[in-house]
């Protein structure tokens, strides 16, 4: 039997299996290094990553054998601190760059090695390769200040559409925070102006696992109305199984309202084309009507002074009637004028023709009147400003327009006597106070049955301040309601709905004004009625209105 004090110690033995067996199997990297940082040992994992054909190959190489110079210098700094005070290097993530440019990460660990005595006579480390990682992380990073940064707003949701993240491009568009919105379904933003079935199909194309994009009409968290265009895409997993949605939203109100204004501005220049040739033709008309307006003129004139002739000459003739009544000769042609007289109802005829007369000489001075108006509506001003009487242009706008108010409202002007020439361009002023008298005229015409009937009243009144003219039309109709009252001067904005109106009067009046360095203001009333003002400049080197 052997003796027990004679028989090897197995732990040496077995310790040495269990390094064979990390050096060999454990996929990390370990190594083992001089006090000169010369690989001592490493295992096999390590040599196949460093390109090596075994891990003997490794001996008495450095990290400036194999790494660029920037990196074995970090490493070697690292492992001479290491040896110097004894302190590990725990976890630290290292850039390894290779002399062939390329570069890989590693979470690694270096330790001090010590002999038996305790004493330092190198290092050892353990390495794990964190490239895929490290890439991951960085796209990650990249993707997500991307997203943070992307100037349109980006939602992601889970599959019931409940929000769980939005950009700092949505906080700014909507005014709801990321803390407001998580949790929240899209009806947060909703305005109510799309129907059920919009969103009906919208939730179809994405559940069927489609991308829908569209446009919306959102609502922002102060209320004010915005326009997006949104492309909304599912989100799939590896089994491809939908786990979220992802919206893209650029705010496109801005690019809406250009395109409207434009649109405005296109149909402006339509209507102007159209005024322009009619214009032409008025003026045409005018010249015709006015010719034999004189003619007629000039007649009805003088058949007033003929039949006054004539009536004095009759009354001659009645006193010589009955001065001849008692002369027997003379009573055969007394007793025919007798008989004329009585036929011809001479005494109606001498009171009523001279009304009559007086009646047509009125109406032949209106129809001058109004073609005198037409022609200076029509006439075009030029790209100049020039002085202009606001009173005359009023005067004007009204006889134009007579046919819209003669039925539904009494006109009362109230004109500054003393107001010098303003410089305008006429024919616009003419087409805003046109605009604005036809819309005094259609309120009072709207509240005609509150009015039991009776005529509306549009009050025009004409004054100066001290820099501007002020032209300010009322009316005693219904008032703007509450919620047009923000959109008022907007093109497509209406009080009566886009069957009966265009929407684009009062937006051509601000237009008009604005391009006078004036300003239009209105005050109005639900039941008692509007008033606009027109402040315009009394010089071209006034300030604006104030």
């Amino acid at each position: 039997m052997p003796d027990a004090s004679t028989t090897p110690d197995p732990a040496p033995r077995l310790e040495q299996i269990l390094l064979q067996a990390l050096l060999q199997h454990l996929p990390e990297d370990i190594y083992f290094k001089d006090r000169a940082s010369r690989f001592l040992r490493v295992n096999a994992s390590m040599a196949r990553r460093m390109g090596q054909p075994s891990p003997a190959a490794m001996a008495g190489r450095t990290d400036f054998d194999i790494f660029s110079r920037e990196h074995a210098q970090a490493a070697f700094a690292d492992e001479q601190r290491i040896i110097a005070t004894g302190e590990p290097l725990i976890d630290a993530m290292e850039k390894e760059t290779w002399p062939d440019g390329h570069s890989t990460w590693v979470s690694t660990t270096k330790l001090p090695l010590r002999d038996l005595d305790g004493a330092v006579i190198g290092t050892f480390g353990i390495s794990r390769d964190i490239t895929a990682r490290k890439l991951a992380e960085d796209n990650y990073r990249k993707l997500s200040l991307i997203v943070h940064q992307c100037p349109v707003a980006i939602v992601l949701t889970d599959p019931t559409g409940r929000i769980e993240y939005v950009n700092p491009s949505f906080e700014r568009v909507s005014g709801y925070s990321l803390t407001e919105a998580r949790g929240h379904t899209s009806r947060l933003l909703k305005s109510g102006e799309h129907p059920a079935a919009f969103y009906g199909e919208l939730w179809e194309t994405i559940t069927a696992g489609r991308q829908w994009t569209g446009e919306f009409h959102n609502r922002r968290k102060d209320g004010s109305l915005f326009w997006e265009r949104a492309t909304i895409s599912p989100v799939r997993d590896e089994q491809g199984r939908v786990t979220h949605f992802f919206a893209i939203k650029e705010d496109i109100t801005a690019g809406r309202r250009a395109a409207e204004e434009r649109r405005a501005l296109e149909e402006q220049l339509d209507i102007a084309h159209k005024l322009e040739s009619v214009g032409r033709l008025s003026a045409g008309i005018a010249h015709e009507i006015n010719t034999p307006a004189q003619f007629v003129t000039d007649n009805l004139r003088f058949l007033s002074t003929a039949f006054d002739l004539l009536t004095r000459y009759l009354a001659v003739v009645e006193q010589l009637r009955r001065e001849a009544g008692n002369v027997a000769t003379l009573q055969p042609l007394c007793g025919e004028l007798d008989r004329l007289a009585a036929d011809g109802d001479l005494g109606f005829v001498r009171t009523e023709v001279p009304c009559c007369l007086a009646q047509s000489l009125e109406g032949v001075e209106r129809i001058t009147r109004i073609v005198g108006a037409l022609k200076d509506f029509a006439q075009p001003a030029g790209e100049r400003r020039s002085p202009a009487s606001l009173a005359h242009l009023v005067e004007t706008a009204l006889a134009v327009s007579r046919h819209e108010w003669q039925d539904v409202a009494e006109i009362a002007t109230d004109f500054d006597p003393a107001q010098p020439p303003v410089p305008v361009l006429a024919d616009e002023i003419n087409q805003a106070l046109l605009h604005l008298v036809i819309n005094a005229a259609q309120a009072v015409a709207g509240s005609a049955a509150r009015r039991q009937g009776a005529k509306g009243l549009i009050r025009i009144h004409v004054s100066t301040t001290p820099t501007h003219a002020v032209i300010a039309i009322a009316d005693n109709g219904p008032g703007i309601p509450d919620e047009i009252r923000p959109h008022l001067f907007e093109p497509y904005v209406t009080t009566r709905g886009a069957a009966i109106a265009s929407g684009q009067g009062l937006h051509l009046v601000h237009r008009i004004i604005q391009r006078h360095g004036g300003r239009i203001e209105y005050d109005t009333a639900a039941g008692v009625g509007t008033t606009f003002r027109l402040l315009l400049p009394l010089s071209t080197d006034s300030p604006p209105a104030p």
